[in-house]
Formats: C-alpha cells, sequence, structure tokens
C-alpha cells in the first residue's frame, strides 16, 4: 500500500510544478512575451538626422549662365520623426514624417547699362513626406535590433524651374567685398507624388534608449525626386 500512496502525492505535485511552469508560445503578441519577462518594447518613436542624394544629378543641375558653375541641389540634409510598433512576434507597422532642403548659389558678374554688376545666382530644392508602412524587427540579440522596413511615401516636393526672376537681396552689403545687389532666383514648381520606400538599420537598445544608423530609398516617384539616403538615429523604446 506504501507504493500507491507515495506515489500519488509525488504524480499531485508534479503536475503542479508543470502548470506553475511559463509555456513556450508559439505564436503571441509582444506584449505576452512582456507578460513573461522578455524584455522586448513593442513600441518606439526615433529621431532621423542625415543626408540626402537625390539620384537624377542632370535633372536638378540648373545652368546659371554661360561660363558659370552648374548649381547642383542634389545633396540635401533631412530630418523627420518616426513611430513603429511590433505587433505580432516581430512584425508591425511604422509611420513617419520627414523633411529635406538643398540649396547651392554662385556668384557671376553681369553687364548692367555697359556696367559690370555682380549677381548672386541661387536655387533650392525642398521634400515633405509623409510615409506608412510594415515593419520587421529581429529581437533575437540582447543590445541590437535589426530592422526592415517597406512601404509608401506621399511627397511634396518643391523642384526648381529653369526660368528665373531677379529679386533685391537683403543680405546686400556695400562694405563687403563680395557686395550683391541683386539675387537672381530660379523659382520652384509644386509636385505632388506617391513612390515607394525601402529602409533597413539597426538599433542599439540600451534600457529604453535607442541609437542606431538607418540607410532609405525612394523609388517609382519621379526621376527628380527619387533618392538615396543615410541618418543616425535617437529613440525612445516603450
Amino acid at each position: 500500500m506504501k507504493g500507491p500512496l507515495l506515489r500519488l502525492p509525488l504524480g499531485a505535485l508534479g503536475l503542479g510544478f508543470l502548470c506553475a511552469c511559463p509555456s513556450t508560445p508559439h505564436d503571441t503578441s509582444v506584449h505576452d512575451y512582456l507578460n513573461q519577462g522578455m524584455k522586448i518594447p513593442p513600441n518606439q518613436v526615433s529621431i532621423y538626422f542625415g543626408s540626402r542624394d537625390v539620384m537624377d544629378f542632370d535633372a536638378l543641375d540648373v545652368d546659371p549662365g554661360p561660363g558659370q558653375n552648374f548649381l547642383d541641389v542634389s545633396k540635401n540634409t533631412f530630418g523627420g520623426i518616426e513611430y513603429s510598433e511590433i505587433i505580432r512576434s516581430t512584425v508591425g507597422w511604422e509611420f513617419g514624417l520627414f523633411y529635406s532642403r538643398g540649396e547651392d548659389s554662385t556668384l557671376q558678374t553681369v553687364p548692367n547699362f555697359g556696367m559690370p554688376e555682380v549677381v548672386k545666382v541661387k536655387t533650392d530644392i525642398e521634400f515633405i513626406e509623409l510615409s506608412l508602412g510594415g515593419r520587421y524587427t529581429y529581437t533575437g540579440f540582447l543590445y541590437l535590433q535589426p530592422y526592415l522596413g517597406l512601404g509608401v511615401d506621399f511627397i511634396v516636393a518643391n523642384i526648381p524651374k529653369p526660368e528665373t526672376t531677379t529679386v533685391q537681396d537683403p543680405d546686400s552689403d556695400p562694405n563687403d567685398p563680395t557686395f550683391v545687389e541683386t539675387v537672381v532666383e530660379y523659382p520652384n514648381h509644386r509636385k505632388h507624388l506617391i513612390g515607394g520606400y525601402a529602409h533597413a538599420g539597426v538599433n542599439l537598445r540600451m534600457g529604453h534608449i535607442l541609437m542606431g544608423l538607418d540607410a532609405r530609398t525612394l523609388f517609382w516617384a519621379d526621376h527628380d525626386v527619387n533618392y538615396v539616403q543615410a541618418a543616425v538615429t535617437l529613440g525612445w523604446a516603450f
């Protein structure tokens, strides 16, 4: 009798131990992972800052006149903010707002009623973008978080026109040896475009703080808008 009676409490104890152990999730959300002690904050907000290179150089090289250098506005500085969320295991979504600007200018001497006049020739380009897409984040590393994103970009772009207008330069200084009395501007025309984007990067996670690098490209938008860019990022995970 002692054998069966002894096996009964031992079996109950083993069953209770198995019930107390956490099960291994197969298809569960990150919120469930967090409840089980996996330190993977599913939400993050990141600030981007970097350099952008518009891929079609010819479309943005503006000729300021005979014998003068081209104005190249294909190099842009940009910044932005992005929110992302891991919804299921490693897959989620992302939403971003970005702004970039590039400008260039040169001085040239032109005749004005038989007298030489120094003129500044300048142009600029602007992008405002709203992006929405999917995101894959690899969460197998302790401190590093590689990710991939793919989605749609909605762009408002101000692109230089070939025509010019002349305006007074508010920064003209007669005491400056490079005194410029007038400015020749290349006015912009606005484009509303939709394109695709893809980006990849990696974050170094230290608690809730994220620091990373990101590479991004815009495609299928327009020949004088598509770009490649590189950025450093600073974020907060929660």
